[in-house]
């Protein structure tokens, strides 16, 4: 029995392949995955021919999962090839060669060849119409496909024509549930926002959520864009923490359907970090972004787009966190009253939840270490990070010294208390944060990641001590990282790391600065 779905949907399609290669992906295996299923090709050629169809529909899923791991070039020219193999055994108008032309289209889109992505779907709608009632289901999906063609080259009248008719014949004439429903309510609601209408695609979107929880076997990554939808429109309609909470239920639906090493589902985490640095919740920002970046070089490599765009919201989100936490520093200052305090963080738009945990924790910016750190005395001072480190000792400037002292201090408290007592663990991060104002960042990050350790294992790994230890180790990383592409602009190879009590590292005014605000043009 055909299935419709797969021969008449919108989206890229996998036919057939052994399980043993499913399998492979759900694991995300991707490179065991893409070699079996290789493999698995030349046998249908050797075996059945080159123009066979079981030949010709390994080739067509070979390219769908070259797609997967975003070797888009390669899922090009297999598509092609399979094109080329249906058009001639099975003509140039029959389902199966419109539906890998359609495929093709998606993979030009997503190799920014808008225009030849129209043409293909524009081709597979025509053909179809000449075939098929108006009310088919490959004709509604054609019409998506080619509304959201429209849409990619800003042609925004023609995208809403489109796809409000797809969503219209679709609701008329498809059952509750189906998936195609969704597709053309997603295409619609991302051309209301494009349009600067996205007050407009949420009731849209409710209706793309309603069909879902209404589907017997319900897409599971159309699940995700919905909640991925929404969280984008609701940016733009100015509710960053309405966006939050439904990237969040993305990335909890992106983990359970495909696992937490999957690309969807690091693409997920990604969205969720830069919703998060907007709301001013930098530790967990930084936290899912690094975790994305990692995940995504292990799984598709270090120079996959991905992994690049991850790693760049990330010096973004990083460098964000230090402009507010300078412009913080500035408020905060020693005897200052409460009320005014506040005052002024509002008036610098710092978000009502990063106000509420400046005033609550001392587990904040390691950056205010240093010279010139607030009194230990200061108990009533919002911000103390040089806890019990001696303001004389501070006052040496970033020599060892201060160093010296804190990591004194540690280990008297390690000795007195234990390595998991929260005491001791800000005598840790204390010292991290001398070693780190001495730009000893290998050192620094050691400290941080010792003490994140001892306070997951000890107090739990939401505890403030957990949380800002884990942030202190980020931001040591990111100042690392900086300071070596700093050191590599000007030609200058990065020093290694100091012994506990060798010299510290030349000072930030031996090394040039970059210009601007210090934001990449990422985004």
């Amino acid at each position: 029995m055909i299935d419709h779905q797969q021969i008449y949907g919108s989206g890229a399609l996998i036919f057939s392949l052994p399980e043993n290669i499913f399998d492979l992906f759900r694991q995300s295996e991707f490179g065991t995955a893409l070699i079996v299923a290789d493999q698995y090709l030349e046998d249908c050629k050797r075996e059945d021919g080159p123009m066979h169809p079981e030949t010709l529909d390994a080739m067509n899923s070979l390219g769908a999962l070259l797609s997967r791991v975003d070797d888009h070039d390669g899922a090009k020219q297999m598509f092609l090839k399979a094109l080329a193999g249906r058009t001639k055994t099975l003509g140039p108008e029959h389902p199966e060669t419109l539906a890998t032309l359609g495929n093709l289209g998606h993979e030009l889109k997503r190799l920014g060849d808008f225009q030849g992505a129209l043409r293909c779907h524009r081709q597979v709608l025509e053909s179809r119409e000449r075939s098929l009632p108006k009310n088919h289901i490959g004709i509604i999906a054609g019409m998506v496909d080619v509304g959201s063609a429209y849409n990619d080259i800003d042609d925004l009248g023609k995208a809403e024509e489109s796809l409000s008719s797809a969503l219209a014949t679709a609701l008329k004439e498809l059952p509750p549930g189906n998936r195609e429903i969704t597709a053309a309510s997603l295409g619609l609601a991302g051309t209301l926002a494009a349009s600067g209408r996205p007050e407009s695609a949420l009731p849209i979107l409710d209706r793309a959520e309603e069909n879902l929880a209404r589907s017997q076997n319900p897409d599971c990554l159309e699940t995700v864009k919905v909640h991925v939808a929404r969280g984008n429109a609701l940016a733009a309609c100015g509710d960053p923490a309405g966006a939050r909470d439904a990237l969040r239920e993305a990335l909890k639906a992106a983990s359970t359907y495909f696992g937490p090493k999957d690309p969807r589902t690091l693409g997920a985490q990604m969205g969720l970090g830069i919703a998060l640095g907007k709301t001013g919740e930098f530790a967990e920002a930084m936290g899912l972004l690094e975790d994305a970046a990692d995940g995504f070089k292990r799984a598709l490599g270090s120079r996959n787009p991905h992994t690049a765009v991850a790693e760049g919201h990330l010096e973004n989100i990083g460098s964000m966190f230090f402009l507010r936490m300078k412009m913080i520093k500035k408020i905060l200052e020693p005897g200052r009253d409460a009320g005014d305090v506040v005052k002024d963080l509002k008036k610098a738009d710092v978000p009502e939840l990063q106000i509420k945990r400046i005033l609550g924790s001392l587990w904040l910016d390691p950056l205010q270490g240093g010279p010139g750190a607030p009194d230990t005395s200061a108990t009533e001072t919002p911000v103390n990070l040089c806890i019990d480190v001696p303001r004389s000792a501070l006052r040496a400037g970033p020599k060892s010294p201060a160093v010296q002292a804190a990591k004194t201090l540690f280990e008297c408290k390690e000795r007195e208390l234990g390595p998991g007592h929260e005491d001791t663990l800000k005598a840790q991060v204390a010292l991290g944060n001398a070693l780190l104002s001495e730009r000893r960042f290998v050192s620094a990050e050691k400290a941080y990641g010792r003490a994140r350790v001892a306070a997951e294992k000890s107090l739990g790994p939401l505890s403030p001590a957990a949380l800002g230890s884990g942030l202190c180790l980020r931001i040591a990383r990111f100042l690392k990282a900086d300071s070596q592409r700093k050191r590599a602009c000007f030609g200058v190879q990065p020093e290694p790391a100091k012994p506990w009590s060798g010299s510290s590292l030349p000072p930030t005014a031996r090394i040039p600065q970059r210009g601007g605000d210090g934001l990449s043009c990422r985004d």
